[in-house]
């Protein structure tokens, strides 16, 4: 009996081992698998790591770049705003030794045609009382002629002011006499009036003189009636006869 059983044993026992041996390979082949799988994830997150690696350098190398161009860009920025700043300073200095210029200018040109106003109007004052005496027989003597007279609220300036106790003469003189400098001076004889009383008594007239007359201020000069003064060659002589008679204001 005891012969009979052990053949069995052995049976079982070599099956048992063919098992074992059979699962270890499933099992080993089964890591296998699973080192193999872990390898290629490996690989796979290698390769992921690596392309954003590379792309993270990418995006490094590109910002240092841009950062770089950035600070050449404002630098660039500063010295073009520092170009102009200097460039403003000195279209300032420029614009300011033009202004200077051109007021030094203007006070030489007011001050000239100042000075030339002056002198044509002291001219036209020496010739005034020699001119009414011969042509309109009205004596003034030189010491009441009286240059650039000015008073009253509106401050209104009379060239030349020549009372001789009978009349006052009112005159206005221009290099160039202009329809409006006549209309200008029937307002400012109305102004006389009213700012003059010492005068109240005499006859008030009117003079407009002038370097050059133009016709259509001579026209309303004499419409006005007015004496009418201008230069002829290096005389002055009047534009109104012996017989012209002047309005009154």
């Amino acid at each position: 009996m005891k012969s009979a059983v052990k053949p069995k044993k052995k049976k079982a026992a070599a099956g048992r081992a063919r098992l074992t041996v059979r699962n270890m390979d499933e099992r080993l082949r089964m890591l296998v698998r699973r080192a193999e799988s872990d390898r290629d994830n490996l690989d796979k997150l290698a390769r992921e790591w690596a392309l954003e690696r590379e792309a993270s350098v990418r995006r490094a190398v590109e910002a240092t770049r841009k950062a770089e161009k950035d600070a050449r860009k404002a630098e660039e920025d500063a010295r073009k705003a520092e170009e102009d700043a200097r460039k403003a300073e000195a279209d300032r200095d420029r614009l300011a030794r033009l202004e200077e210029s051109l007021s030094k200018d203007r006070v030489n040109n007011e001050n000239h045609r100042s000075n030339a106003a002056r002198a044509l109007e002291q001219e036209f004052a020496a010739a005034l009382p020699r001119v009414m005496r011969r042509e309109h027989n009205i004596r003034i003597h030189p010491r009441d002629v009286q240059l650039r007279v000015s008073r009253g609220r509106q401050r209104v300036e009379y060239d030349i002011v020549a009372p001789n106790g009978e009349v006052v003469l009112v005159c206005e003189v221009k290099s160039r006499l202009t329809f409006g400098d006549v209309l200008k001076m029937a307002g400012a004889l109305r102004a006389f009036r009213r700012d003059y009383p010492e005068y109240a008594g005499l006859k008030l007239h009117g003079v407009v003189a002038g370097n050059i007359v133009e016709d259509d201020a001579l026209a309303l000069a004499l419409e006005e009636g007015f004496f009418v003064l201008r230069m002829d060659g290096a005389e002055i002589h009047p534009a109104t006869g012996k017989d012209y008679k002047p309005s009154e204001y």
